[in-house]
């Protein structure tokens, strides 16, 4: 089983995590996604999928990811920005969800 675990402030990273969960369901993963704060320990998981603000994980030096990707982010919807702005790519989110498999295969 792989654990889609995120942080988020406004819902960006949340909505990009559920795609990268249903990517790798897609390929055959059991998946669980769950907000970061709620998760107390990673056993009886075969894989851990972390998605968080960048600047977040790097005050964690005990980290050590199998690989790291940034897919930018959404505005929240009460900002002082252009209605709608969207940096995420999520054909990218999805190419990379894909490209987990490998690591993640563990049978």
């Amino acid at each position: 089983m792989v654990l889609v675990a995120y942080a988020t402030k406004h819902g960006s990273t949340e909505n990009v995590a559920a795609e990268i969960a249903a990517v790798l369901a897609a390929a055959g993963f059991e998946t669980q996604l769950r907000p970061a704060a709620e998760v107390r320990d990673t056993e009886g998981f075969d894989g851990v999928v972390l998605g968080a603000p960048r600047r977040a994980l790097a005050k964690h030096t005990w980290l050590t990811p199998v690989t790291v990707a940034l897919f930018g982010g959404a505005d929240p919807p009460k900002r002082n920005r252009p209605a709608g702005r969207d940096a995420r790519d999520w054909d990218a989110i999805r190419a990379w969800a894909d490209g987990l498999r490998s690591a993640l295969d563990v049978a």
